[in-house]
């Protein structure tokens, strides 16, 4: 696709101009916010973390901080982490 002359490139219904900087900025935004939200199953993969590779539920979002609830038979505990610290987890396999 173009648009006079510059190249397009269609995602999720977004015309984004061909400008790799700015599609890989923008890529990554999507790919953090879109898939980490309240109630989402999240992995921690900071193997500096004495949490890595717990997993639990995001309770909360703000200013890039999510809060992830960790439940474990007779404890649960809220933990605050960096998003880049985290990803989901698919249930569906």
């Amino acid at each position: 696709m173009s648009d006079g002359g510059r190249e397009l490139l269609r995602f999720r219904g977004f015309l984004l101009p061909t400008f790799a900087n700015l599609q890989d900025k923008f890529f990554d935004q999507i790919s953090i916010t879109m898939m980490i939200l309240p109630g989402a199953t999240v992995r921690v993969i900071n193997s500096d973390d004495i949490y890595y590779r717990f997993e639990g539920l995001v309770q909360r979002i703000s200013d890039g901080k999510v809060a992830v609830l960790f439940e474990g038979g007779n404890w649960d505990k809220l933990v605050t982490f960096q998003l880049g610290e985290l990803e989901t987890v698919d249930l569906k396999k």
